[in-house]
């Protein structure tokens, strides 16, 4: 169980903690390859195949999330395709009304993404997210991913943050583990990102399906707005 009373700050993921992995699986398994086959002449499975290889090549690295190296890589401009796709793009349910409720504790919302900074931008104007959050952060701004503890160095000096009273809500264990070993207080592992997918707990940490789950518990009068 969470202790609400000692978060000040909820630092919470961009891709599969308020928007639906759904949108980025089919931009990454099936609209890029598709692109990618059509230009090259190759069939779409091949495609794949050969993409899905590259990811792995990256994976863990800042490039991964980085659409212009991907540009670069393949040849064409990835942004412009997923900007062609953002109707796609949707928040999971529930994500308002958390928001909501921790402003109303006077909880400090971060949005802390590895996105590349064009990603969080065409995400935020598309779901109008941002005015519900105090800063929204991709960690290109910093230089380093949530994988590395540099990241949670600068992040720290950033935000003035106090680890000890911060709630991270990921669906990456390897990122959970990171903030835990460099102090973060609370973590919560979010076990379906994807809304077109089930549920897979994790037995590390804490779980709930998404942020619908995660009671915000509303403000005791006799308390100050103060988590």
């Amino acid at each position: 169980m969470l202790d609400w009373n000692r978060i000040d700050t909820l630092l919470l993921d961009m891709d599969g903690v308020l928007l639906d992995l759904a949108f980025d699986e089919f931009f990454w398994h099936f609209e890029l390859p598709a692109r990618y086959a059509a230009v090259y002449h190759l069939d779409e499975d091949d495609a794949r195949e050969k993409l899905l290889a590259m990811y792995r090549e990256r994976e863990g690295r800042q490039d991964w999330y980085d659409v212009d190296y991907w540009s670069r890589r393949l040849g064409f401009d990835v942004a412009s395709i997923k900007v062609r796709q953002a109707h796609r793009i949707r928040e999971h349910a529930g994500v308002r009304f958390f928001l909501a409720r921790a402003r109303e504790r006077g909880c400090r919302s971060v949005l802390l993404t590895n996105a590349h900074p064009k990603t969080l931008r065409l995400k935020m104007a598309v779901t109008r997210l941002e005015p519900l959050l105090d800063e929204t952060i991709s960690t290109f701004e910093l230089g380093a991913g949530k994988e590395s503890r540099t990241l949670w160095e600068r992040l720290q000096r950033r935000l003035d943050l106090d680890p000890a009273r911060t709630l991270l809500v990921e669906d990456s264990a390897t990122n959970l583990r990171t903030a835990r070993d460099y102090g973060i207080g609370q973590l919560v592992y979010i076990s379906r990102p994807n809304s077109l997918r089930g549920a897979v707990p994790h037995p590390e940490f804490h779980s709930i399906e998404g942020l619908a789950d995660l009671a915000c518990p509303p403000l005791s009068p006799a308390r100050s707005r103060f988590c």
